[in-house]
């Protein structure tokens, strides 16, 4: 047994030292990795701040103000943090996108393997009778084996190396994709929330219009039956009247809508939902502030983007090295005997080795061809980069001049609405005194209604221009990592 012992050892220790001086040996063949510069980094140190920025905020450190992890809590709502937990826990199409992330570090593991040695074990059974009109006549006879084999594809020009770095780049670029899915879903759940809100400012509007309006309707009919009023002033009473019933009636329906849409985000149904009753509130949160280079860091869509650049260039280094040898090991150690009582003795040893080498000599253009897909492939991922972060310039100077307009059209807009209601107000004691007419009082009161759900609508749009704003600049920084960075720098 010790002999048995001491010659396994001195076969195996052989055959490892000698791969592993070859694979200590190996080079990757992939270019140097270079992020894609893009315009922002041009500009970069030029901009302080984008170009509507000014007036909306004043900080001295524009860090002060950055959203920090759970960016909904500015607005300091508790039903829509309630919301948008409820969207996180379970979304669906959420979870989803975070299996797809476990796929692709799984993936990434199986490849990993391949750099190590794969052993496997082996126990067989066998019992031959042989012809004896044959030469090789030995009779009946057992066969018994144990025994360990080893395959080892030596990474000697590093192509395992190069895709398992691609692999390692797309389970990132998947992650950074689930944390955008994430975002926008959350987005949208504040967004549909602030709607609901806003409808509900309107119905109640409405719902007091139509009161008023069916009063107006008895106060109207009761003067024309004493004659002090036309029957067109009834028939436009009820018009009136009728008109708000259906403009009340239409924003319940866009409400109902809203809050289905709203139970779908947030992963249950309309029937397990509580949706709010609250009106729009009138004071909008502090708008959040960032500089344009801090959206490389931030936009889960650019980190996606950059992965994929970054996955594209070492598919180059896996592409070339399949122009190079492949080396590969295998080796055997078996015990084997006719009888089983002999099987553990020395002499019932047997080994191999197989050293091989593939070397690709002619294959018609294949490898040419897939060396040029590569680099394809690493020129579309830079160009959809550099893509990725103008569309981020693109969308937060949207949200910024959004922001700055609505700011300017809603207060222009709630003048109007004070205005509309003063000559509502003014022509109805003009009418009550009979200096008017009841169609010039109904047009004010119509023209004081439209300006007012008008007003209601824009402080709608505000807040979800706001919501517009945080997606863009890529949402809340988590507390830990802005540590961790802090730390680093």
């Amino acid at each position: 047994m010790v002999k048995m012992k001491n010659k396994f050892q001195r076969i195996c220790n052989g055959a490892l030292f000698a791969a592993a001086g070859l694979a200590l040996g190996a080079c990757t063949l992939e270019p140097d990795y270079v992020v894609p510069e893009t315009p922002l980094d041009a500009q970069a140190e030029k901009m302080e701040n984008f170009k509507y920025a000014e007036g909306l905020w004043t900080d001295a450190n524009p860090s002060d103000a950055q959203l920090k992890g759970k960016w909904w809590q500015m607005f300091n709502d508790a039903k829509l943090s309630e919301l948008i937990e409820a969207c996180r826990e379970k979304n669906p199409n959420l979870k989803s996108a975070f299996y797809a992330v476990e796929q692709a570090r799984q993936k990434a593991r199986m490849t990993e393997s391949e750099l190590y040695p794969w052993l496997n074990g082996n126990v067989s059974y066998s019992k031959t009778d042989t012809s004896e009109n044959e030469f090789s006549y030995r009779g009946a006879y057992e066969d018994y084996r144990i025994g360990l084999g080893l395959t080892w594809d030596l990474d000697f020009f590093g192509r395992v190396q190069a895709l398992l770095a691609s692999e390692v780049a797309d389970a990132q670029a998947l992650r950074a994709a689930y944390e955008n899915t994430m975002l926008m879903l959350e987005a949208n759940v504040a967004s549909v929330y602030f709607s609901i809100r806003q409808y509900n400012s309107e119905i109640l509007l409405l719902e007091e219009t139509v009161n008023v309006r069916q009063k107006q309707v008895d106060l109207v009919t009761n003067r024309a039956k004493a004659k002090y009023a036309h029957e067109a002033d009834v028939k436009r009473a009820e018009q009136q009247f009728y008109e708000a019933v259906t403009q009340l009636a239409s924003v319940k329906k866009l409400r109902d809508a809203a809050t289905n849409q709203l139970a779908y985000l947030t992963g249950t149904i309309p029937a397990n939902l509580q949706a709010t009753t609250e009106p729009i509130a009138e004071v909008l949160p502090k708008i959040p502030s960032i500089i344009p280079s801090q959206l490389l860091e931030r936009r889960p869509d650019i980190a996606q983007a950059e992965r994929g650049v970054f996955s594209a260039n070492m598919k180059i280094g896996a592409a070339k090295s399949a122009f190079f040898p492949t080396i590969q090991i295998t080796s055997s150690l078996d015990l084997a005997s006719q009888d089983i009582g002999d099987l553990l003795e020395g002499n019932s040893l047997a080994w191999g080795v197989s050293p091989r080498l593939y070397l690709p000599l002619f294959q018609a253009g294949k490898l040419y061809a897939q060396y040029q897909v590569a680099l394809s492939q690493h020129l579309e991922a830079s160009e959809k980069y550099k893509a990725t972060v103008l569309n981020a310039i693109y969308e937060v100077e949207n949200a910024l001049s959004e922001i700055k307009n609505l700011k300017d059209e809603y207060e222009a807009r709630a003048k109007n609405a004070a205005a509309a209601k003063a000559v509502e107000e003014l022509t109805r004691n003009q009418f009550d005194s009979g200096v008017i007419d009841y169609f010039e009082y109904t047009d004010a009161e119509r023209l004081a209604l439209n300006s007012e759900r008008e007003r209601i609508r824009l402080r709608g749009e505000q807040f979800r221009s706001v919501v517009s704003l945080v997606l863009a600049i890529g949402g809340g920084v988590d507390e830990e990592k802005e540590g961790e960075k802090t730390a680093v720098n």
